[in-house]
């Protein structure tokens, strides 16, 4: 799967922090790592980096088994999906100031969009 800047590295400590609400609900998260082809001797090395490409494949994984976008971080989940249908919902508003205002609209009166 694609993402941005293939030669882009990320840090060991993001890929730990994103690893956190899957392992704060009891998974076992060493799999996982291993799944998206983060070798055991990067993941241990706190000044490891694995690339962007693995990391986007990571948080994927972690979106798909937690089946919630904000990866166990927030108290409620976000379905897969989520973040697609917001982005899709207002791309076409041209002002980023009118993209804030229906964003919290749509946190805090979320029956004005059901």
């Amino acid at each position: 799967m694609g993402c941005f800047m293939a030669r882009t590295t990320i840090a060991m400590s993001y890929v730990r922090a994103a690893l956190e609400g899957a392992k704060s609900r009891g998974i076992d998260t060493s799999y996982m790592v291993r799944s998206v082809g983060i070798p055991d001797i990067v993941a241990e090395d706190p000044f490891g980096r694995v690339s962007s490409e693995q990391y986007c494949d990571l948080v994927r994984s972690i979106w798909l088994l937690l089946e919630d976008e904000f990866m166990g971080f927030a108290q409620r989940s976000a379905r897969p999906g989520t973040f697609a249908m917001m982005g899709y919902g207002i791309i076409h508003i041209q002002r980023n100031e009118m993209r804030l205002k229906i964003a919290i609209l749509a946190r805090y009166r979320p029956s004005i969009y059901i």
